[in-house]
């Protein structure tokens, strides 16, 4: 072939070409950013809307779901998820991945812009955001002290989070166990009715006494002057005497009817580092950010400010996704050197010769390095998917060296001239590489284009396979030749370590052509064996369990527990701290960072972010571990909901719950009664832990009930009573204090004293329309009862989601019992229904696209092999080892107690590319035997003879290149595990089977075409 004699006759060329691709790519691998997995860019768009005070049951009628039922007509829209929260709504709208999130954002603003006209009066403008599912924080950062509460919180708040808000990459900072200062009115609910006053003469007096207003300025002819009214109030014991009202000459000041106090807004959340009150700062990053660059930067900035930091205030990052990270991708990396080493070992015992050993190694060096320039030229990062593309690599970017540079070999032993023999052994074996390399970049184009999350997910793996490869079959083609025709020589007397593996290697050729003679005269017993073996394949799939991904050892993990709704912060504290020394009594834990409260408000609930020591200083696994905790808990608490589940690969916090089912219905109490009748079902199986759901009816609250007739009769407005158990109970922000610089708010609230009960309510006193104080005992009576903490609807339709993790057995079983038990109590009626969600929605979805990618792999490979053979049947017969493959990788999962997954099921497919080169390297040789003048059957026999050391040498260096991914010794190695297991088991059979079997199918079928033939003929003379 012309590329092979080029570079045999220009070196320079050559070594400068190869040179090139080495240096450009490791200035790409040099710039390159690091992270865990490619960015996936989802078109998400938020809407959040605040209606203060308003229960979650006005909440879901009265917003979210006007607002639904505009969204709900924007074209592209796959899901509509929303929670109604007292107070707000927040609604996420999950679009096609095709659609342009800035478009679909654009499309959300109009929609809500025109359902605000239907919303309450009261609600605040609607926030609409695109929305990343991977912003959630990267790393937190504890600020924490023995010092006084309001100069850790300034010191946290307004120097650190703003030096931190000023990093490059850093977006949005989450605060938590933040209390900050607020002016506190505290209001006397007796002494306001005792001077005929309510709160809001109380509002109504700061908002304005108690104000800065612009006055304009003063020109002369020589100088200008601005004229600045300093209404404010300097310190908040002045504030005590601002003046509310005058009666007959006798002034009202605050302090007569309640007290001004400079303190902290009322404790909503809860944060501790290693069990020291701490603030906790989540640290999230911007969109198209690297995660490594953020987190370093973040840490170099704290670093940076460790000197100014006050005397008994310690800023410590407490939890960081980007460790894992970098150990994962460090551990890939060593799994591609590992793979390096193993592979070149392999070549030498096979070739017995440093010469012939170094021609077939250097490609997977310039092919791996080479694959780094396309990776920065389309924008990818070292990530865990396309470091696991390398690594995979390590055994095929080699096999067409092999095949060149054995063929090559094979003539010079024969005799040839060495550049002679660099020639015609290349230009004999050309047809096959370039078909085979074209199979295996073929298989990944299905891949790279898949839809949904995994598509996305998969498209940097592809490309980098694909490329690599591509750059190997290069390398195989032109320095291979050119190395072998400077570097080759025959030796007449070998040594004994060559004479004796040479010894052992002829005596498996010779074993190997008996067989085959023997299985071309035994043709049907052969498809018959062939046939048992495929079945036997089908029937192995029921032994092995399907999840989404295997649950690496990460070396940390997050604690969640939930106690009764309506339960108080103090009392979350307390079992909090409880927890938590039970987590420090094992030796494993290493830090730990826990949090209570949050964005929902939710303060019956928290979690704790655990970091373990590191899998090599620990005997117990992270799995033990967890089953560990989650056994102590519930031992020691009957009255608490518990979860432990892994960190996840989306991002700290998020919930990973492997099965998570959403029952539909209209009915909240329904909805309840479903999820916990499968709740306790599930329970019963003893094959499920974390079991919990998200709908909770027992959130105690108490419903005011109004005498409207005679309120009406008294001249008093529901707004009016509304408003003033508002401001005394929920507290309301009426202006703004400024100190140093800062503006604090002032708060108007009734004092702790006189809102410990429900029948508190009824002290308060309402302003009439004539301007009389009504007292509230008569126009108001309350009735304790409990309501939803939140409303879930998804799809318009409200819902309750089933969360489990599955023990002993796989996510695709579990999710199976899931849904069985929902069926069971699933009422008879089409209101009803329910949706996959979560991690299971992604297994389903994941599933059916991989499925689609197989089956179009195989389809583009007998397109190019067609093209390739410029025959139908001849890849047909290639085709027909695809099948020899499946019984191994399904019998090395079930061996392995392995799952198939979606790293198994991409190790499939990979394998219909590899397991492809075997039998094109039997049929081609076969193909140019019998244009020589041999018979099929001895052009067959001959072709397995010869091709039987380089199929043997392709396979064993394949599998060999990812044994270290299999073996799963380095960091994150259980997730990757799978393919390479899937892929060696695929290797082994079908090369075993592929010598046998492939030769009989050919000659069956090309026995069929002669008789067709034949007999189309006799049809036509007759």
């Amino acid at each position: 072939m012309w590329i092979s004699d080029v570079s045999i006759r220009r070196p320079v060329t050559t070594i400068t070409v190869m040179a090139a691709i080495v240096i450009f790519g490791v200035i790409s691998f040099m710039r390159l950013g690091i992270d865990l997995f490619p960015e996936i860019d989802i078109p998400y768009v938020s809407v959040t809307t605040v209606l203060t005070g308003a229960s979650p049951e006005v909440i879901d009628n009265d917003v979210t779901d006007v607002l639904e039922e505009q969204i709900k007509t924007i074209a592209g829209v796959k899901n509509i998820m929303s929670q109604s929260y007292e107070g707000f709504s927040q609604i996420i709208i999950e679009f096609e991945l095709e659609k342009d999130v800035d478009v679909a954002s654009e499309e959300v603003r109009a929609k809500v812009n025109l359902a605000e006209m239907n919303l309450p009066r009261e609600i605040e403008k609607p926030v609409i955001a695109k929305f990343d599912i991977a912003s959630l924080p990267i790393m937190w950062i504890s600020v924490y002290g023995n010092v006084e509460y309001r100069k850790l919180a300034h010191y946290a708040d307004k120097v650190v989070k703003e030096q931190l808000q000023s990093v490059m990459g850093v977006g949005n900072i989450e605060e938590s166990g933040l209390r900050e200062r607020e002016i506190r009115v505290w209001l006397d609910p007796n002494k306001l009715k005792a001077r005929a006053l309510t709160s809001q003469d109380v509002v109504w007096a700061i908002q304005n006494r108690h104000l800065e207003f612009p006055g304009g300025r003063i020109e002369t002819k020589e100088q200008e002057y601005s004229i600045k009214i300093e209404g404010e109030y300097a310190t908040a014991e002045a504030l005590n005497s601002l003046v509310i009202t005058e009666r007959q000459g006798i002034l009202t000041s605050i302090k007569d009817v309640g007290m001004v106090v400079d303190g902290s807004e009322d404790m909503r959340s809860i944060a501790r580092f290693n069990g020291i009150p701490t603030i906790a700062l989540g640290i999230r990053k911007q969109s198209g950010f690297n995660t490594v660059e953020v987190a370093n930067a973040v840490r170099k900035a704290t670093e940076e400010m460790r000197p100014n930091i006050p005397s008994g205030i310690y800023v410590e990052v407490a939890f960081d996704d980007s460790v894992y990270i970098k150990d994962s991708i460090e551990g890939v990396q060593f799994d591609i050197l590992f793979g390096i080493l193993l592979t070149a070992g392999l070549m030498f015992l096979f070739l017995r010769n440093i010469r012939t050993t170094f021609i077939s190694v250097i490609s997977i060096p310039i092919s791996l390095v080479g694959g780094f320039a396309m990776m920065e030229a389309m924008g990818f990062t070292v990530n865990f998917i396309t470091m696991l593309a390398m690594s995979l690599a390590v055994g095929i970017v080699i096999d067409d060296t092999i095949v060149v540079m054995e063929n090559i070999f094979r003539h010079v032993e024969e005799g040839s001239d060495r550049v002679e023999a660099a020639r015609f052994g290349t230009t004999e074996v050309t047809l096959a590489v370039i078909a085979a390399t074209s199979s295996i970049a073929a298989v990944f184009i299905p891949v790279a284009f898949m839809k949904g999350i995994i598509g996305r997910f998969f498209y940097q793996f592809a490309l980098t396979i694909a490329f690599t490869i591509i750059i190997s079959a290069l390398v195989a083609l032109t320095l291979t030749p050119f190395l072998s025709s400077r570097l080759l020589y025959h030796k007449k007397s070998q040594g004994k370590f060559y004479n004796s593996l040479e010894k052992v290697f002829k005596s498996l050729e010779r074993f190997y052509r008996k067989r085959l003679e023997w299985a071309v005269n035994h043709r049907w017993t052969i498809v018959g064996l062939a046939v048992v073996i495929f079945i036997t394949a089908i029937l192995l799939v029921g032994f092995i369990g399907t999840e989404f991904l295997t649950q690496a050892d990460e070396g940390r993990l997050t604690v969640r527990f939930e106690l009764p709704t309506g339960t108080s912060i103090q009392k979350t504290d307390l079992r909090l701290k409880e927890m938590e020394q039970v987590l420090f009594s094992q030796p494993e834990v290493s830090s730990a960072l826990s949090v209570v409260g949050g964005g929902t408000g939710e303060i019956n609930k928290g979690q704790i972010f655990v970091n373990l020591v590191p899998k090599h200083e620990r005997l117990t696994s992270q799995q033990n571990m967890m089953d560990r905790l989650r056994k102590m808990y519930l031992e020691k608490y009957d009255d608490m909901i518990t979860g432990v589940e892994p960190v996840g690969i989306v991002g700290s916090g998020e919930r990973n719950a492997n099965v998570q089912v959403a029952i539909l219905g209209p009915s909240l109490e329904k909805l309840a009664e479903i999820s916990n009748k499968v709740l306790q079902d599930i329970k019963s199986q003893g094959v499920f832990v974390d079991e919990d759901t998200d709908l909770r009816l027992t959130k105690p609250d108490i419903r005011v009930h109004i005498n409207r007739s005679l309120a009406n009769d008294l001249g008093v407005d529901v707004r009016t009573i509304s408003t003033e158990i508002y401001t005394l109970f929920g507290g309301l922000e009426v202006a703004k204090f400024k100190d140093a610089g800062y503006r604090y708010k002032i708060r108007v609230k009734a004092l702790p004293d006189y809102r410990l009960k429900p029948a508190d309510l009824t002290r308060i006193g309402v302003r009439a329309n004539d301007g009389r104080i009504i007292d509230a005992t008569n126009l108001i009576n309350f009735e304790v009862s409990e309501g939803p903490n939140v409303i879930n609807r998804f799809n318009r339709k409200r819902s309750a989601t089933i969360f489990a993790n599955t023990k002993g057995i796989a996510e695709g079983e579990g999710l199976q019992k899931v849904q069985d038990a929902i069926t069971k109590y699933m009422p008879d009626d089409p209101n009803w229904g329910s949706a996959l969600v979560g991690h299971s929605s992604m297994l389903e979805e994941s599933f059916k696209y991989l499925l689609i990618a197989l089956l179009t792999s195989i389809l583009i490979i007998y397109m190019i092999l067609a093209i390739q053979f410029e025959s139908f049947i001849h890849p047909f017969t290639i085709l027909l080892s695809l099948p020899l493959a499946i019984v191994g990788v399904f019998a090395a999962l079930l061996i392995t107690g392995n799952t198939l997954n979606i790293f198994s099921f991409i190790g499939i497919i990979m394998l219909m590319g590899i397991v492809t080169k075997n039998s094109i390297l039997l049929i081609d040789f076969a193909n140019q035997a019998r244009e020589r003048g041999l018979g099929k059957v001895q052009a067959m026999l001959q072709a397995g003879s010869i091709r039987f050391r380089p199929i043997i040498m392709t396979a064993t260096a394949t599998a060999i290149g990812v044994l270290p991914i299999a073996l799963a010794m380095s960091e994150g190695g259980e997730m990757r595990a799978p393919m390479a297991i899937a892929v060696i088991g695929g290797i082994l059979t079908n090369t075993v089977l592929t010598l046998t079997i492939i030769p009989v199918i050919y000659l069956i079928l090309d026995d069929t075409k002669e008789w067709l033939f034949k007999k189309l003929r006799r049809t036509a003379k007759t």
